[in-house]
């Protein structure tokens, strides 16, 4: 994984966008787990967004490569 950019959620979470790798990665920074999340389509984002208008996590990627925004959402 080529990790681009992170944000963290409400959560405490941090959210890794990559550069080419069709991951997006979780990373608890209390225990140090992280978790990989293989995405669907051919993505490479360079940006994350957690959007605090939801009520469970959701975090937006911009897919540069197919014009794509992506929406990943955690329930609580």
């Amino acid at each position: 994984m080529s990790p681009y950019a992170a944000a963290p959620d409400y959560d405490g979470q941090v959210w890794v966008s990559s550069n080419g790798s069709d991951r997006v990665m979780r990373i608890n920074p209390t225990t140090g787990e992280t978790l990989e999340y293989l995405m669907p389509v051919y993505y490479d984002a360079r940006k994350v967004v957690v959007d605090p208008s939801t009520e469970h996590t959701t975090i937006w990627l911009p897919n540069k490569n197919l014009a794509q925004l992506i929406r990943i959402e955690v329930p609580n």
